[in-house]
């Protein structure tokens, strides 16, 4: 596991401030252990989403924690360090990325495997007022289909407060998650990225998680259509609850 050293994480109960927050954890992981072929990007992908979470996404250079190629006890102890800094907030919002190999069962981190239901679990620890989770891995869809509170239908684009939690994954629950040697880094991840400096928006230069989608599965099925694996399909579940949009950037 490496840390960027320019990402400390901080604890002080100055921390707790009036205005909204956001912290993160993101993780890259090109090993997958066994018989898995090395990934080529997702540890790159990793440090480009972490830069732009915050160049535009005005997430707290001190509160975004990565993590490259970590143990499953590793990234459960990070996990557990963002329920601390949330707990020192009113308002907080809380993404966490993952880019590397995974099964129907979990993440697949070396030899480790973080299985769904206690990522979910140890996600939820973390009591922000908004989490999102972004997995880019293969059979990622597999996570939405876990039980838990009903989605809701969508409240984007509405004045107002939004709490609760949202998943973007990469692919459908029996699909693989492509990378690109000509893109130099994951389909998804690629377009997510491209949304979020902006492509995505449609109408009032701030991207939301609705517009982000809705562009990422436009582009990822269009331009996954015609490799050798076939076309991959990311999934968006909301389980939202208020009204309003999310922004990322």
């Amino acid at each position: 596991m490496n840390r960027l050293p320019m990402l400390p994480l901080l604890f002080a109960s100055s921390l707790a401030t009036a205005a909204p927050v956001r912290h993160a954890v993101v993780v890259g992981a090109n090993e997958g252990g066994g018989v898995l072929e090395e990934l080529r990007y997702a540890e790159r992908d990793a440090g480009s989403m972490a830069d732009l979470l915050v160049e535009l996404g005005d997430f707290d250079q001190d509160l975004v924690t990565v993590l490259y190629a970590p143990t499953a006890e590793e990234l459960r102890e990070a996990l557990a360090e963002h329920a601390s800094i949330s707990a020192e907030y009113d308002d907080d919002l809380f993404l966490l990325y993952y880019s590397g190999h995974a099964d129907g069962q979990g993440l697949r981190l070396g030899d480790d495997r973080y299985f769904y239901e206690t990522l979910k679990h140890d996600f939820r620890v973390v009591d922000a007022e908004v989490r999102i989770g972004i997995l880019d891995s293969c059979r990622s869809g597999t996570i939405t289909r876990l039980k838990g509170a009903a989605v809701t239908e969508s409240l984007f684009g509405n004045d107002g407060t939004v709490e609760g939690e949202a998943w973007l994954t990469a692919s459908a629950a029996d699909e693989v998650a492509q990378e690109s040697d000509a893109l130099r880094g994951g389909f998804f991840t690629h377009y997510l990225l491209s949304g979020m400096r902006g492509a995505a928006d449609t109408n009032d230069a701030v991207v939301d998680l609705d517009e982000l989608y809705r562009y990422t599965l436009e582009r990822v099925v269009a331009n996954t259509g015609g490799t050798s694996v076939g076309t991959q399909h990311p999934h968006f579940q909301n389980k939202l609850q208020g009204s309003g949009a999310v922004s990322l950037t």
